[in-house]
């Protein structure tokens, strides 16, 4: 019984941080941008760990329109980005239909 209040809770706390990352990723100065992360969240969410959570969060709160020329490739993407699976999901989630 415990066990299982334990799993359920961290399942509830696991949904909760869903949904805020998912509208803090999808309430952008830039359209483009919103749909980039509503898609990449829909489909990558569920695969990422904490250190790539972490990442992506920090990742929310560089400048719209750097992170539009970094996935898009008209910028060179920051070292820290840059070699980060969580970047190389942002690229594929963008380029799949």
């Amino acid at each position: 019984m415990f066990f299982r209040r334990l799993f359920s809770a961290v399942s509830i706390e696991r949904e909760i941080s869903k949904k805020k990352l998912k509208y803090l990723a999808t309430k952008r100065g830039i359209v483009e941008n919103e749909l980039i992360f509503d898609k990449f969240i829909n489909a990558h969410y569920d695969s990422l760990n904490e250190n790539e959570l972490s990442l992506f969060n920090e990742f929310l709160l560089e400048y719209d329109w750097d992170i539009f020329a970094w996935i898009t490739g008209q910028r060179k993407v920051p070292e820290k980005y840059c070699n980060s699976n969580l970047f190389k999901l942002l690229k594929e989630s963008t380029i799949k239909k």
